[in-house]
């Protein structure tokens, strides 16, 4: 390839020789330049190409490639909606366009422009890749690892296009397919820091910190001053509980590119997660400052505002989700209600995230009801016995079903914010969740009455962004079976059953088919001692006793330096000390325990 390079100037240069008043010859030189990574020799060839013929769309495109290449994107599209001007239906102009709005966040104009340029050339890779681009970045990760496919079958050679299939294929879910791609992009990236670095970042969505980590060391020797590579190891070692590392890392990518909101972004939530809340605000502001309307910005002050008690600024910021490519809004054809009164009107409030969040927030229900509302729950299929018993909430149906008619739809993380909640307004009528009346729970033989029982959760969602840091191992919880009167009960739903080997703990997993099977289990347990699930939100809800273990830097909802929770009065909370350290966590729970019961 680079002897075809090399040729290939040489021939330009020898046309030159004879007409130095050649554009086109200039206009390709600049074009060989700019691959071979000469931008400095390709800007001088353009700009000559377009001294010559100031109307030629391809100089015109060769030189928004170059101004893209340095950052320049509005000069960027400016020449080529210049070049567009001139060929309306150039498709690698159109291409170029659609990816520089796609970085400038333009995505309904990238998207018509990506949209064209693939009718237009349907054989042109680079237009496929680009339009499953700008696919991925508004969230719509199947339609983005189709287009790449299609992009892959005409380039197939292409590492870069590889690395993005595998990106938008683990947001889909299919994460042995992304691996599969990542494995082979690997195999092509060869000691390029940039591809290095981009395959990191899909090992990081993969949630394999450790490959990811290799691999931008690996893009960091190749080339040190890699602002984003610097970025993607201070995330990396963020999520490997290494926050302090993390945040030395992206403060040597602002070093290099200090005006980046993203870094910034990144270096709030490292700051959060080494425990400096006012340097984390501090970040998101500044991010914010450079661009007021950087979603990320707004939505991680949100999260930083709520877990430092503000609530009505935090849950105002939480508001910025629906900008994020992540969340998808729901029921868009229903207006939605944004506050106000709501009687004798018909309101759904339909879940989002996780089964928790659901759980924690279906306490509003009966707050609208007492203003005269009929209340309609969509939610999770797990989740609908449970919820029949909340107070207030009319008709439960599962996501998928016919709705009925309604007056108005609210996403039920919305609900604190358009209730106006703070912290002494928390809605707490403990408990406000029941398991149903005829379904006691059978333990099995050989559990005695006068044992103190224990439900445990050791681990969470696997696919939770934290869950690395929020879950441990069974080996912590065994020590309080060994507590004389206590027996443990796993409440473990999920794929490492082969930890219960041995007979000290009561597997009641097979009995969990939903969440109204879970709470009639905790009603009939002692006490739950769980990491940050769903379970421990269940227990809270019914005012079961509860000992939650959470990690150094824990979710908005348990606030800091507090062992109490204005949402779940039954809730007793343990923290970690220092990020990753459970021994004296466990310790601290041991120790309760053995002096409650000699108490007793």
């Amino acid at each position: 390839m680079e002897g075809d390079l090399h040729r290939a100037k040489s021939l330009y240069l020898q046309a030159l020789e004879e007409n130095q008043n050649d554009a086109s010859a200039w206009q390709m030189l600049a074009v060989l330049y700019f691959e071979a990574g000469a931008t400095a020799d390709a800007k001088r060839c353009n700009g000559r190409a377009l001294a010559l013929d100031p109307d030629s769309a391809a100089a015109l495109n060769t030189a928004g490639n170059i101004e893209k290449s340095q950052g320049q994107l509005d000069e960027a599209v400016s020449s080529f909606e210049q070049a567009l001007t001139l060929a309306p239906d150039l498709p690698q102009a159109l291409t170029n366009l659609a990816d520089c709005l796609r970085l400038l966040g333009r995505l309904d104009e990238a998207l018509q422009s990506g949209k064209k340029a693939v009718q237009l050339a349907p054989g042109l890779a680079a237009a496929h890749g680009n339009l499953a681009a700008i696919q991925l970045d508004g969230g719509h990760a199947e339609a983005a690892a189709a287009g790449f496919e299609r992009a892959l079958a005409l380039a197939p050679a292409d590492t870069v296009l590889r690395i993005n299939l595998a990106r938008a294929l683990a947001r889909t879910g299919d994460r042995p397919s992304a691996r599969e791609h990542a494995g082979l992009a690997q195999e092509s990236a060869g000691a390029d820091a940039e591809k290095l670095n981009a395959l990191a970042s899909v090992y990081y969505d993969l949630g394999d910190l450790e490959t990811a980590e290799d691999l931008v060391r690996s893009a960091l020797a190749k080339d040190p001053d890699h602002a984003d590579a610097h970025n993607n190891f201070g995330n990396i070692l963020t999520c490997l509980g290494k926050p302090q590392e993390g945040v030395a890392e992206i403060e040597r990518a602002r070093d290099i590119d200090a005006e980046n909101p993203d870094y910034l972004v990144n270096l709030g939530g490292a700051q959060q997660a080494a425990g400096n809340l006012v340097a984390a605000l501090n970040s998101f502001k500044t991010a914010i400052s450079i661009d007021p309307n950087h979603a990320d910005a707004h939505w991680n002050r949100g999260l930083a505002r709520l877990l430092g008690g503000d609530l009505t600024a935090g849950f105002a910021d939480y508001e910025w989700r629906w900008r994020l490519p992540e969340f998808h809004p729901r029921h868009q054809n229903i207006p939605a209600w944004g506050g106000g009164g709501l009687h004798n009107l018909t309101l759904l409030i339909h879940s989002e995230q996780g089964y928790g969040d659901t759980i924690q927030l279906i306490r509003y229900g009966s707050l609208l009801s007492e203003q005269g509302t009929r209340v309609i729950l969509e939610t999770h299929a797990p989740l609908r016995r449970l919820m029949q018993s909340a107070p207030g909430v009319d008709q439960v149906l599962v996501r998928g079903e016919p709705l009925p008619d309604v007056d108005l739809q609210v996403p039920i993380l919305s609900l604190p914010h358009f209730c106006a909640t703070t912290l002494d307004t928390v809605p707490a009528s403990i408990p406000y969740l029941r398991p149903p009346a005829d379904e006691a729970m059978n333990f099995g033989d050989g559990v005695h009455g006068a044992d103190t029982r224990v439900g445990i959760v050791w681990f969470g969602r696997p696919s939770h962004k934290n869950d690395r840091n929020r879950s441990c191992s069974l080996s912590y919880f065994r020590p309080l079976g060994q507590i004389p009167g206590v027996r443990l009960f796993s409440l473990q739903i999920g794929g490492k059953d082969a930890e219960l080997d041995g007979d000290d703990i009561v597997d009641l997993s097979p009995l969990l088919e939903d969440f109204a099977a879970t709470a009639s289990a905790i009603a009939g347990l002692d006490l739950i001692v769980s990491v940050d699930t769903a379970v421990a939100h269940l227990a809270g809800a019914m005012g079961k006793p509860c000992w939650l273990l959470l990690p150094f830097a824990p979710d908005w909802r348990w606030l800091l330096d507090r062992d109490d929770s204005p949402w779940y009065p039954s809730l007793h909370l343990f923290r970690q000390e220092r990020p990753g350290d459970w021994s004296v966590v466990m310790k601290r729970v041991i120790d309760k325990l053995a002096a409650d019961l000699n108490r007793g």
